[in-house]
């Protein structure tokens, strides 16, 4: 189930790819990555920046925080959610080389997956619980949003959503009627996609019209978002005249990106054109007539390698023609997109990319890593590597959750991993975990200037959005680990609050938890040890071709027949072998060294921290046992006074938004009622919580009063 939430939201971005690829300059790890920035960098960064006015406003007299945060919800919060998810694609456009090569098709595209990937963490914060509650349908899976709402949400099998045009990731319908076909399009996907082409016109055209026109795009999707959130939380005639008109202009939300996507197209295809005399045209597109034609076949003349390099040659040729066209506004300082220097690093790449091509049309491909890769050996030496071992250690809580339990009938593994044995050992392993992506973020940050030096946009644009990811990530990580640290049980809320606040509110601290360990695995580490495991796979490959030389030389020389002849074959063959045997012994121990060095220092800091998880671990686990009531009350509080169908804010804004101290009050009072009247077994009674009318369900077990619920009706 939360698989299939994740890929709602990918695939939305994955069609509005297709439908860019005749222009877009950058790669779709580029654009994929931008999904992972949107859901921790930017997700949390407006979080951050709601609780730093909330909070604050909150604290002046007669204002309650879930009435600010209500109004926020549609005044100030859309502002700061869309500045919050367009501010990466600022944030790249102030790197020269990727304003130089980047096109408006790649602003809308990375904007689209910024905005996918915010609205992936509202749902994976709000649902990624649900999946005990869940029903299984043909379609999807229905589950209840509260026990007196009369509202469903459904998640959507795959099945169901690759025929859908920008589905949404959970969809809202009513307890008779449960939503079989997602109701609306990605609301943030396609907010986000027309503020990445609003940021486009302003930085990258040179025109005096486009920044107005930017900003009154820019200005319109708020205005939407807004309206949209203003519609939720306020049900006044006045709120509804006010967004009736966004509420009509919404119904073609979903075809504004791909009218986005062809103002980028229009904007684009003179600056990307490729003349027929190009010394960058591959053999097959001089030969053929039109040029695509050549495009085409050598794109599948050795698939599927071919339409790989093909089609990346295709995108650097756009973006190296993008760097030589010049801005129309004479009055800009960077009159020109590019410069000799990134024009002839691009040029001399280019040239090899073609180079390379042509030969593999015509020549076998030999991909000696990827069969050494399949050799047992070889995979047996790469599972054995302590950073392998490590990385798999490390994701088992995070798959256990999200991926095997995340299913109803697999739902038994998150209750499993609630239990406090599980909790202590989540918090144990989060722990080397967190110091090992600081430290690989630490490496990274110090890698800046040389990642933004590179001629290619590419490497730049991943290398700064895993960098926003990670920050997040790591923010949320080391948040939600001392609030486990703390005492703070699985089942304890992120944030005592009431929009992302909303989302984040609701969230357990175990899923705040283990989506940060998740991103951090994936986004900083992985990739580290994919880059090391692929050298070692280089060495052993360059080892087994000198072992096979020798073998190859010596067996020669014996069939000669000339004893000397082979001693002297073999000699040479040995010594030659000896030399590439060497070369590539000390590179593969140089590195070898430097990982045994890292992973030493890592391992002393992971015992340490790892030594002071399980003593604070052990007392965290005595103050459970000894505090279990306190958990209990937290727990309550929380299934009462935080579901909006109770009605009951009304009380909480007499404990200034304590939901745990009304819910004191709240048993207080039933107590007192329950003695008074006698009560005995189930019983529905009326009680007074801060001179407010509260009916409250329960029941008395064992002379001891019990508070089920409790409601305004």
């Amino acid at each position: 189930m939360t698989l299939a939430i994740i890929f709602a939201h990918v695939w939305g971005v994955l069609q509005l790819v297709v439908l860019g690829s005749f222009r877009r300059t950058s790669p779709l790890s580029t654009i994929l990555i931008a999904i992972p920035a949107g859901l921790y960098g930017c997700a949390l960064g407006a979080t951050l920046l709601q609780i730093g006015w909330t909070r604050p406003v909150s604290w002046l007299p007669s204002l309650a925080l879930a009435d600010v945060v209500k109004v926020a919800s549609y005044t100030l919060d859309p502002l700061i959610e869309e500045v919050i998810k367009v501010s990466p694609i600022v944030l790249l456009l102030r790197v020269r080389h990727i304003r130089h090569q980047w096109s408006l098709t790649d602003c809308i595209l990375i904007g689209a997956s910024l905005g996918s990937g915010f609205g992936l963490a509202e749902d994976l914060f709000r649902f990624s619980t649900a999946a005990g509650k869940a029903k299984e349908m043909p379609f999807g899976w229905v589950f209840d949003l509260g026990r007196l709402s009369f509202s469903t949400a459904t998640v959507f099998k795959p099945m169901t959503l690759i025929s859908t045009w920008l589905p949404e990731g959970v969809s809202v319908g009513s307890v008779f009627a449960p939503a079989d076909t997602p109701q609306r399009v990605n609301l943030h996907l396609a907010w986000s996609a027309l503020g990445g082409l609003a940021v486009g016109l302003y930085f990258l055209e040179g025109r005096k019209h486009a920044q107005p026109i930017a900003l009154a795009i820019l200005g319109y999707v708020i205005a939407d978002h807004a309206a949209t959130n203003l519609a939720l939380s306020n049900q006044s005639s006045l709120a509804s005249i006010v967004a009736k008109p966004f509420e009509v202009l919404r119904h073609g939300l979903g075809f504004y990106p791909v009218m986005a996507l062809g103002v980028a197209w229009w904007c684009d295809r003179q600056r990307q054109e490729l003349t027929s005399g190009s010394d960058l045209l591959l053999a097959a597109e001089r030969t053929s007539a039109p040029m695509w034609h050549g495009t085409i076949s050598a794109a599948l003349s050795r698939l599927p390698w071919s339409s790989i390099w093909v089609f990346g040659l295709v995108r650097m040729r756009r973006a190296y023609q993008t760097t030589g066209t010049v801005n129309v506004d004479l009055g800009r300082a960077d009159n020109t997109r590019g410069d000799a220097e990134s024009r002839n690093s691009l040029y001399v790449l280019l040239c090899e990319m073609r180079d390379r091509i042509d030969r593999a049309g015509t020549n076998p491909i030999h991909k000696p890593i990827i069969r050494s890769l399949l050799k047992k050996t070889t995979l047996l030496a790469i599972i054995k590597q302590p950073q392998c071992i490590a990385f798999f250690i490390f994701i088992i809580p995070p798959i256990l959750w999200f991926v095997v339990g995340g299913k109803p009938d697999t739902a038994w593994l998150q209750q499993i991993l609630t239990t406090t044995p599980a909790w202590v050992v989540i918090i144990i392993l989060s722990i080397p975990t967190l110091v090992w992506s600081t430290w690989s973020l630490r490496a990274a940050a110090r890698q800046w200037k040389t990642k933004i030096a590179s001629p290619t946009a590419d490497t730049s644009a991943i290398f700064t959005l895993r960098l926003v990811a990670g920050i997040g990530a790591l923010a949320l990580g080391i948040y939600s680990l001392l609030l486990g640290m703390a005492g703070a049980s699985p089942h304890d809320k992120l944030l005592n609050n009431y929009h992302v606040l909303d989302a984040i509110s609701s969230t357990p601290v175990i899923v705040g938890l283990l989506l940060a360990l998740l991103a951090l695995l994936l986004i900083l580490i992985l990739p580290e040890i994919l880059a090391a495991l692929a050298a070692l796979a280089e060495a052993l490959t360059a080892l087994g071709a000198a072992g096979e030389a020798l073998a190859e030389a010596a067996g020669e020389a014996i069939a000669e027949g000339a004893a000397e002849a082979a001693a002297e074959a073999a000699a040479e063959a040995s010594a030659e072998a000896a030399g590439e045997a060497a070369a590539e012994a000390s590179a593969e121990a140089a590195g070898e060294a430097a990982a045994e060095g890292a992973a030493e220092s890592g391992a002393e800091a992971a015992g340490e921290g790892s030594a002071e998880a399980v003593g604070q671990g052990a007392e965290g686990t005595e103050a459970a046992e000894a505090g279990e009531t306190a958990a209990d009350v937290a727990n309550k509080a929380h299934h009462i006074f935080d579901k909006s169908q109770h009605g009951l804010d009304p009380v909480l804004n007499q404990f200034q938004g304590d939901s745990i101290a009304a819910y004191k009050a709240l048993e207080a009072a039933t107590r007192t009622a329950a003695t008074a009247q006698e009560l005995t077994g189930t019983f529905e009674t009326v009680v007074q919580v801060g001179g407010i009318d509260v009916t409250v369900r329960g029941a008395v077990i064992n002379g001891i009063v019990r508070v089920g619920t409790a409601f305004i009706p």
